[in-house]
């Protein structure tokens, strides 16, 4: 994800524009293109098609041409409000994606003999969790930490994500 945010930053320059200008319909269906275009193997290529979709329509209802110019300058305040805003508005809202196949890989892999079933349930349970809570989470870190670039690193590897997880797992375990 982390190239993908980097191209972002290049591909999209706009030019000058009065405030607050949406962008067109042609960015949002080429932020699509690139996103499912630059393979992260955090997740199939069937769940990237639909986190390119679901963040492809915050692209173009959340975004403005001034936020495509801030982002394109790269460095300064107004660059990293910015990509803020693209954590929260557009990968926020659908993490839950990407975070069904990570956990669901990893508990196939680190407790393969679990089975199916209590994965698809961790995995199930994890995506709802960061659904309901991802965009309130990634403001309480990137508050603590304005410059994060990787919203699933960072949100994976936060303190309330590692107890929610160990909390679903023995709700899993337990049949719930």
């Amino acid at each position: 994800m982390r190239y993908f945010l980097a191209f972002v930053l290049l591909a999209f320059m706009a030019q000058p524009v009065a405030a607050q200008t949406p962008v067109t319909d042609a960015q949002a269906q080429k932020f699509y293109e690139t996103c499912s275009q630059n393979r992260d193997a955090r997740m199939s290529a069937e769940t990237q098609n639909t986190f390119c979709k679901c963040s492809s329509i915050g692209y173009r209802n959340s975004i403005t041409q001034e936020d495509l110019q801030d982002l394109a300058k790269g460095v300064g305040q107004d660059a990293r409000n910015a990509m803020n805003k693209l954590v929260l508005e557009l990968y926020a809202p659908c993490m839950e994606f990407p975070i069904r196949d990570m956990v669901y890989n990893k508990c196939t892999k680190d407790a393969f003999q679990a089975g199916k079933k209590l994965c698809g349930c961790m995995a199930t349970k994890m995506a709802r969790y960061i659904s309901e809570r991802a965009k309130g989470e990634l403001a309480t870190i990137l508050k603590a930490n304005p410059n994060v670039y990787d919203p699933l690193d960072a949100i994976t590897g936060s303190a309330s994500y590692a107890t929610q997880e160990k909390r679903i797992v023995l709700q899993c375990i337990q049949g719930k």
